[in-house]
Formats: C-alpha cells, structure tokens, sequence
C-alpha cells in the first residue's frame, strides 16, 4: 500500500510502481482523502481518521497483512496506521516523514511557517510551486516540478489546509516503543 505526501495523490508512485510489479509485488495507491481524485466528507482531517479510513481500505483488499510504504504525510498515516492496527501491517516503510514535525533549524522554521501562512492566506496555488521548487530543486529536475505542481493545485484547499495543521499537531513519540 503506498500513500501519498501532502498535495500529492496516487500518481506520485507512477515511477515506483512498475519496479514493484516487476519483483512480484501487488502495488496499490491511493488517493488519501480530500486528494487527487478523493473527496473528503469529514470536518477536521486528521491523521488518526484518515488512519482508520485506511484501515478499512486494508481490510476491504486483503485478508492478510501488508507492506505499507509512506512518504511525508502519507508517512505519517502509516505510521499511525501501524500503531493502532499492527495486526494489518506486515511491514512498515517511511520515507522523508517524522513522528513529530519539530523543525531542526531556523531555515526549516522559516519554511514550515512561510509554507502554513501562504496556505491560509493565500491558498494553496500561492504555495504550489514554492513546494516544487523545495522538493526538486536542481534544473534538471524542471519535468518533476511541472508535474507535481497540478498535483497539489486538485487538493481540496480546506483539507490541504487542515492536513497542514494536523501535521503540525502529530505526535507519536512516546508511541514509538509500540
């Protein structure tokens, strides 16, 4: 199962997915609520919910356990996911995420809170490139930045938002041990 960065959606393993297939592997990925292609119904988008939500997703494909893969956000759903339904992950694989979102340095303060302000401000078009631009910066990766910036412009704004909040709120340190 792989789930998503914010503003991102499924597409996002487009190059992932037929390495996956070619060692055998039944890669599935998903639009996380409120992105991509997903609606979201609920009020305030949350981890914790969205874990559930994809617990249930879990249970509707298979009866066995899975190898759950998130990156960023999607990590942080993965990781929720797996403390509180060990018994449908098989194993867990995060990527570029975090337990709690403690910024290391004044740059990455700077960041996170330019990137918050920006969204609630301005929208998520105003932040939509600052994002591709930090996530692919070199020249050459010009195609990567194009393609995700349409990405991040179908979130649904009011979840893009809250799913910023509930990243800044996420907190499962004293969890970890689990």
């Amino acid at each position: 199962l792989l789930l998503h960065g914010l503003g991102a959606d499924s597409t996002s393993w487009g190059y992932q997915i037929p390495a996956l297939m070619g060692a055998k592997m039944r890669p599935i990925s998903v639009d996380l609520p409120g992105f991509g292609k997903s609606i979201y119904y609920g009020r305030n988008w949350k981890i914790r919910i969205i874990a559930g939500e994809t617990a249930d997703l879990v249970r509707s494909i298979t009866s066995s356990t899975c190898t759950v893969v998130g990156i960023s956000m999607g990590g942080t759903i993965a990781l929720q996911l797996c403390l509180d339904y060990p018994e449908l992950v098989e194993r867990l694989v995060l990527v570029s995420t975090f337990a709690n979102l403690r910024s290391k340095g004044v740059h990455q303060w700077v960041y996170l809170i330019s990137r918050f302000i920006r969204a609630n401000l301005r929208g998520v078009n105003a932040q939509a490139e600052m994002v591709a631009h930090r996530i692919f910066p070199k020249p050459e990766q010009e195609f990567l930045r194009q393609a995700l910036i349409p990405q991040i412009l179908q979130a649904d704004p009011k979840v893009y938002v809250s799913a910023m909040r509930a990243l800044g709120l996420f907190d499962v340190t004293k969890r970890l041990h689990e």
